[in-house]
């Protein structure tokens, strides 16, 4: 396959290279500009709080959606049909729409009360304890990095795909070029980036379902075709491991359905809104712009179709299948202005992790430490740290590009369930339930963090699989964890009445 992407960048020639040079510049240009009016951390981390609704918006849609809308989700349609969007965008709308109303107001409204910047601020608000943030922060750090492996990899096979690189070329040069502007402009850049990304995107989602449906003669002729492949048209099959069953299912309804609400690169959206009132119409917005991305995926489904017929050859990596269907269905102007939007949004995903890890480790480990030695850092101090931070946090997972797994989906999978299990019981709770104690809290995500990591070693490495993905697992024993000990445990006094804030602002 690599041949065919080496072929395909060719005879779509030198427009389209150029077409996502320009793009990268323009990025850097975003890069640039933001970084004049960077003066401390609060800029960096939550672009100052000050960041209008509809950029916001648009964000965090493109966000969630990353690499996974153009790469990750197109494979899984080509090797397993349909069902993967169904159950995963499902469940996906859902939760985008229960994080505004768990998470998203009352955390921006403790952006201004108490000038949190992170989710472990947020913990800290209320409790005293410094245990319990701590191990949330190390949850978020253990899952960002599997996290930018699975959008390095992406810009990996776009780079083979378009440029016709090797591999990891396009891995490594993507890395480099993220680098540069992440590190200029950090949670803003990426924030606007992501909007002129999901502004071409929406374009390019319509266009690519268009297109395709013209090229495959229409949804009955497509259907016909692909029906004769065993179970590739079926909701319910072993082969597609997310919704092959009602426990496939369960799974991604707690992982997706609740867990966007404990995803950090989604949260830090809520932080630099402008004000709370406006998260209202950012739903609306979000919401709306996140499915017109998702049929973006169909590509996949298309692109079997190609392969099938005998279109094109059949592709040896089905995470070749968004790029590769891109570059055969479209003039080289088109197919370069949606790879670089596409580009883009991986690109400010991955700084968006970045910002996450980087603001953890100064946040919730630098800062205290340096503290507790009658230390402080100035906020130049703070905002130079930050930056150089960004770089080590970026070369972390490089090495793992040259033994990539075969989809990114399992990658992403499972990361997202490492936060989900760590972060949703403590954050959710600590917002939500008055009952909350900051030992349950702790106890809470300990149990979360371990259950999960544990669960998905043993289905990686020693092939033992439980009924429901390890995330999903890992939530539930948190919950529950958090629970128990709260109503068991004493409830001691809080440093700030967090709840009281909360229905101040839901009211």
């Amino acid at each position: 396959m690599e041949g065919m992407g080496a072929e395909l960048a060719m005879a779509k020639g030198w427009q389209t290279g150029l077409v996502v040079v320009i793009y990268i510049l323009v990025l850097l240009g975003i890069g640039v500009y933001v970084s004049r009016g960077m003066k401390s951390a609060k800029d960096f981390f939550i672009g100052g709080a000050a960041i209008g609704p509809t950029f916001v918006a648009f964000s965090a849609a493109a966000s969630f959606m990353s690499g996974w809308g153009f790469v990750g989700g197109p494979g899984q349609l080509y090797l397993n049909g349909y069902s993967p969007m169904l159950v995963l965008e499902l469940f996906a709308l859902i939760g985008m729409g229960l994080s505004y109303f768990l998470v998203a107001v009352p955390i921006r409204k403790m952006v201004t009360q108490y000038k949190i910047l992170t989710i472990p601020d947020a913990i800290r608000a209320r409790f005293s304890n410094e245990k319990a943030a701590k191990v949330v922060a190390l949850g978020i750090f253990i899952g960002v990095f599997p996290y930018m492996l699975a959008q390095y990899l992406a810009m990996g096979y776009i780079g083979q795909t378009v440029f016709g690189f090797e591999f990891w070329q396009g891995c490594i040069i993507g890395v480099i070029i993220m680098i540069a502007y992440s590190t200029l402009g950090g949670i803003k850049a990426s924030i606007y980036s992501e909007f002129l990304q999901a502004c071409l995107m929406c374009v390019g989602a319509v266009a690519m379902l268009i297109v395709g449906l013209r090229i495959c003669g229409g949804w009955t002729n497509c259907f016909s075709t692909l029906s004769e492949i065993p179970e590739y048209m079926e909701i319910f099959k072993s082969s597609f491991k997310g919704g092959g069953s009602v426990w496939g299912m369960i799974s991604w309804a707690l992982m997706f359905g609740l867990g966007v609400s404990a995803a950090p690169h989604i949260i830090s959206r809520f932080y630099a809104i402008k004000k709370v009132s406006a998260l209202k119409s950012a739903l609306v917005v979000s919401l709306v712009v996140y499915m017109v991305f998702s049929w973006a995926e169909w590509s996949g489904f298309f692109m079997r179709y190609l392969t099938e017929t005998g279109a094109v050859p059949a592709l040896e990596k089905p995470d070749l299948a968004g790029p590769t269907y891109v570059m055969y269905a479209f003039g080289s102007i088109g197919a370069g202005l949606m790879v670089g939007a596409v580009l883009s949004g991986i690109m400010s995903t991955v700084n968006s992790f970045m910002v996450t890890a980087t603001s953890t480790v100064i946040r919730d480990f630098l800062t205290p430490y340096l503290k507790k030695n009658g230390r402080t850092l100035t906020a130049k101090q703070e905002l130079y740290i930050s930056r150089y931070g960004m770089v080590a946090v970026a070369l972390v997972p490089l090495p793992f590009i040259f033994n990539p797994p075969q989809l990114l989906m399992w990658i992403a999978a499972a990361a997202w369930g490492i936060w989900v299990a760590t972060i949703f019981p403590p954050l959710v709770f600590t917002l939500r339930w008055k009952r909350t104690t900051s030992n349950g809290v702790f106890w809470g995500a300990l149990m979360g963090l371990g259950s999960s990591v544990l669960l998905s070693l043993l289905k990686e490495f020693a092939g033992i699989h439980t009924i429901i993905e390890p995330g999903a697992w890992g939530m539930l024993i948190g919950c529950a964890s958090l629970v128990v000990v709260s109503l068991f445990g004493v409830k001691e006094k809080e440093v700030h009445q967090i709840i009281d804030t909360v229905s101040e602002a839901t009211a």
